[in-house]
């Protein structure tokens, strides 16, 4: 059958018997008026049908037999068909509302707050899925807000099962315990409490609406109390689309002191669904959501300059703004504190895509794809050359209780450029363009080269640290945290060095993380190079590693594992098996450690690990993560804590060695 409600309601049920149900006074209890005269005694073709009792639509309102002899309602702006039985009703495709293939699902929602300036007071919120979680052993995709108020944040994850989703808020660093926010098996009748608030609705009526050119099923929902039923829709959750409050915003109206709509649904950047009394996706009476390179953005990268050993640091910042090619552009100014330097770029952001301006082509390419997800890439243009990026994992870092999406991403190409993280509106941690070296191969800032991002500030705010630099500090301050120096035999029988330290903390994944730089050395030449950043935290008595592939952290060491024992590492997609052979003690300067004898089938990782130190061969196993690459790591000499020797192996003046790295001569 079909329904209206609107007070009063109508249906036209199985042998074309006409039903008018409606509720007595505040009672739940429905009574009915029905004919039996109706329907099939009628055999000519678009004959009315009287309506019996108070039925929708007014005095026009009309019920008359169709030539598929099916009866037809129209009156009140509604036009239905009656199906003559259950069986008869058609199916329909039902679309889920969290697309397990899709990290790029997007809902634009206003807000125009109840206060003294209504209506004239209202800001967007884009909600939006973006990536997996697992928690306590359940997937989840993560939901991020952002607004004019609020910066982009993790506001809870969400799964769907059996056409039921379900909510876990988050609050702090934690997530809340999981609440309904939709159930589309629900029909005429049926009440529901979601969300947070524990709400209560009911179904009122089951309908199709037209979304993106098919028809979906929708649900009419009212806020219910016992005893009180509800007269009219207050809401609609559409099939694939969600609330008409906002995906986050089921059973929401009221809650906030404002009146809340969708405003706009997309999925991949293309637009699904929009609200037709508004005009636009994005509504703010007082300025916009933050972009890419906002007036008064500043980022301070380390450099280490090869012909010297005191910290320098590149400065790039936001100068002004000028249209090109009919783009409203941000004109990006750079400064080296060594040579004064001077260069300018420009960039504008749309779709959470960073367009950057390439003089040589005159023409503008994808600098950043900030929704690009694991196994995504997208090109761009340096000089007359063209570089694929893709993304191998994505992720979140958190600092001073801003959340960040992180993607870790690499060439597809021998250059090395664009080999390591990317921070949604911050951009590269190794610099915010690839420099013109980078189109012949080489992965250079002139005679210096940026190691990681020390400082994003916006307006004078610091949004976001790492490091242990102040954002343009240049004086020598030698490491307080832990130093490794490595043998390194190359392909040609050359040794040179591998020097690592801890250059300061971040969160990923809401894990505190250690974050270790690794430098190869070359002192014949002075030339220090940067291989990569490495991402470790220890907790229950293993080390754990990052993989920026898999996005996930893989048990580097486990210190407390017995003879027999073996555990995994999972280095990129291949996985290395580690096997105890034998657990000892050793001792180093009156201090006692732990050894263990470590083996694998293929003897990539083969050797001594001292707990608390690494391993004595190399600290990650770099013969499987640069194969190919002709340098290999043999084995540690000296480890330093706090500035103090505390561990050497073999005859190396560590000594001479850490003073050199400190400022001493490199000649």
């Amino acid at each position: 059958g079909f329904y209206l409600f609107d007070g009063t309601s109508l249906a036209i049920g199985d042998g074309g018997v006409v039903y008018t149900p409606h509720f007595t006074s505040h009672s739940a209890i429905l009574s009915y008026s029905f004919s039996y005269d109706h329907g099939e005694h009628f055999t000519e073709i678009g004959e009315e049908i009287p309506l019996v009792d108070i039925a929708p639509g007014g005095e026009n309102a009309r019920l008359f037999k169709g030539a598929d002899n099916h009866l037809y309602f129209d009156g009140g702006g509604e036009y239905w068909k009656s199906i003559r039985d259950a069986d008869h009703i058609p199916s329909y495709d039902y679309y889920p509302l969290i697309e397990e293939a899709n990290n790029r699902q997007k809902w634009n929602v206003v807000y125009i707050l109840a206060n003294d300036n209504y209506p004239n007071d209202y800001h967007t919120e884009i909600q939006s899925i973006r990536d997996n979680i697992n928690l306590d052993g359940v997937d989840y995709k993560l939901v991020w807000t952002e607004s004019v108020y609020d910066s982009k944040r993790i506001a809870g994850a969400v799964r769907e099962e059996g056409r039921r989703v379900y909510y876990r808020k988050k609050t702090g660093e934690d997530y809340e315990a999981e609440v309904l926010l939709y159930n589309f098996n629900l029909t005429v009748g049926d009440t529901v409490a979601v969300n947070w608030m524990g709400q209560q609705l009911m179904v009122m009526e089951v309908s199709q609406v037209e979304v993106d050119g098919v028809m979906r099923r929708q649900l009419g929902l009212g806020r219910y109390s016992v005893g009180y039923p509800p007269t009219e829709v207050d809401e609609y959750w559409i099939e694939g689309v969600g609330s008409t409050y906002g995906f986050l915003n089921s059973g929401y109206e009221g809650w906030v002191g404002a009146f809340v709509h969708l405003l706009c649904y997309h999925e991949n950047g293309n637009l699904i669904w929009n609200n037709e009394e508004f005009d636009d996706c994005v509504m703010n009476s007082n300025g916009e959501p933050a972009t890419f390179a906002p007036q008064g953005a500043e980022w301070y990268f380390d450099v280490f300059n090869p012909w010297g050993t005191h910290p320098e640091y590149q400065r790039f910042y936001v100068d002004g703004d000028t249209i090109i090619q009919g783009q409203q552009c941000s004109i990006i100014s750079q400064h080296f504190v060594d040579t004064g330097h001077e260069g300018g770029e420009f960039v504008y952001e749309e779709d959470n895509k960073v367009y950057w301006f390439n003089p040589t082509t005159n023409a503008f390419s994808i600098l950043y794809d900030f929704d690009a997800e694991a196994g995504e890439s997208w090109n761009y243009e340096v000089g007359e050359c063209s570089h694929q990026v893709t993304v191998d994992s994505v992720g979140s870092v958190t600092w001073n209780g801003h959340n960040y999406r992180t993607q870790w991403v690499r060439f597809n190409e021998d250059v090395q450029y664009y080999s390591g993280k990317i921070i949604e509106g911050i951009g590269y941690e190794k610099g915010l363009f690839p420099s013109i070296y980078v189109c012949d191969g080489l992965e250079m800032y002139d005679a210096s080269e940026i190691e990681y991002l020390r400082c994003y500030v916006n307006d004078g705010e610091m949004l976001y640290h790492e490091g242990g630099y102040d954002c343009d500090e240049t004086t020598i301050t030698p490491p307080s945290h832990p130093e490794w120096y490595y043998e390194i035999l190359n392909e040609n029988g050359t040794i040179t060095y591998q020097y690592m330290y801890q250059a300061g903390d971040t969160i990923i994944n809401d894990e505190p993380t250690h974050i270790l730089v690794k430098i190869n050395t070359l002192y014949d030449k002075g030339l220090r190079e940067e291989v990569t950043h490495e991402y470790v935290f220890e907790l229950n008595g293993k080390l754990y590693w990052w993989n920026k592939r898999s996005g996930l952290f893989t048990v580097l060491y486990d210190y407390e594992a017995e003879v027999g024992d073996s555990w995994n590492i999972f280095v990129g997609t291949e996985i290395l098996t580690m096997h105890v052979d034998a657990v000892e003690e050793i001792e180093y300067e009156g201090r006692t450690y732990r050894m263990l004898r470590v083996s694998d089938p293929d003897d990539l990782f083969s050797g001594n690990i001292v707990c608390g130190i690494g391993h004595l061969t190399s600290f990650f196993p770099e013969r499987l993560m640069d194969k190919g690459d002709g340098v290999r790591v043999e084995g540690m000499r000296c480890y330093w804590n706090e500035g103090e020797l505390v561990f050497k192996y073999g005859d190396e003046d560590c000594d001479a060695v850490i003073s050199e790295l400190h400022g001493g001569d490199l000649s």
